[in-house]
């Protein structure tokens, strides 16, 4: 079985649970290529599901993936869920979305994410979650419930029960006419890309540049540095834990040897270089002519159910032990 074989096929359990072994399987393959502690993690993890899971279907993907080598890239360990919204309407997983509409994608399927009475003709461009709040911008000066008002430069808060205004871009210097389109957190610390280049506290930001802001802005990540086209858009950004960034782009490019289009999210750390993360194409066509314009990496909790008692970790395989979940 190879990834043409199951795309697609998202709408059902059997669709849904080949799809994800077959991703489990070629992580299982990178990770033999490149170890290290994350990647040993992601190795327990991904026997756990295939000899514990009853409705694990393994056969095709590891003949397809592992042994045949159909390479695919499939998130990391604590990455495995993806917050996201298309510029247009599109049909993922057989679930309409809109512009103006945050889902969750964990693969196996797809799940709205309330953002409260946004107006139809909003659209976000911007996502960031923390705990019960969900943090986004929106493409146009946008009327909110209570009669707030949400400009381009600006983030928003939603807790469940009512809108605030979390980052005022025009207390805070962004020039009148830009558009946040990206935005995540890191602590206490904003990162924020633009639709056009500004001048921040002295400094011209690109685009395709993420600034962090902390009462004041600096450059954080200069991405036509690190190989991006000056011709690209940052559109989405999400920092992880391990402090990678997973971003995505307006456009489609290659980076690093990695190509990539707008549906897609890539990693970058300056360790490890490039990886794809997400394959919008691959796992649903409708991606096709929409663009992913807002992202944000919904992290799990690593495994504590570890086939092997040691993790790995010592060469004395009296260590090793099954543990059932």
């Amino acid at each position: 079985m190879n990834l043409s074989t199951i795309q697609g096929t998202r709408g059902s359990v059997l669709g849904r649970e080949s799809l994800r072994n077959y991703l489990h399987c070629n992580s299982l393959q990178r990770n033999f290529l490149q170890p290290s502690l994350l990647r040993r993690t992601l190795l327990q993890r991904t026997f756990h599901k295939l000899l514990f899971s009853a409705r694990a279907v393994v056969a095709g993907p590891v003949a397809g993936g592992l042994i045949a080598g159909g390479l695919i890239a499939a998130a990391p360990i604590g990455a495995q869920e993806f917050a996201l919204s298309p510029d247009t309407t599109a049909i993922l997983a057989a679930v309409t979305v809109a512009d103006e509409a945050m889902v969750k994608d964990d693969i196996l399927e797809v799940t709205p994410i309330d953002l409260g009475p946004l107006p139809v003709a909003a659209d976000v461009t911007a996502y960031h979650q923390e705990g019960a709040q969900a943090f986004f911008s929106l493409a146009t000066t946008t009327e909110l419930a209570d009669g707030l008002i949400a400009t381009p430069r600006d983030v928003v808060v939603w807790d469940g029960n009512g809108y605030g205004v979390f980052f005022s871009g025009a207390a805070e210097g962004v020039p009148a006419g830009a558009r946040i389109d990206a935005f995540s957190m890191a602590g206490t610390i904003l990162l924020l890309s633009f639709d056009v280049s500004v001048i921040l506290d002295g400094d011209l930001i690109a685009d395709e540049d993420l600034v962090k802001f902390s009462g004041g802005f600096a450059l954080t990540f200069d991405a036509s540095a690190e190989g991006i086209a000056s011709s690209l858009d940052l559109d989405g950004a999400s920092q992880l834990s391990d402090g990678r960034l997973a971003l995505s782009f307006d456009g489609s490019g290659t980076v690093g040897g990695v190509a990539f289009d707008d549906e897609d999210v890539v990693a970058f750390d300056t360790v490890e270089g490039w990886e794809v993360l997400y394959d919008g194409s691959s796992l649903d066509q409708s991606w096709g002519p929409s663009d992913l314009d807002a992202l944000y990496v919904i992290e799990e909790p690593p495994p504590t159910n570890m086939i092997f008692a040691d993790g790995f970790e010592t060469g004395d395989t009296s260590a090793w032990s099954l543990t059932h979940p």
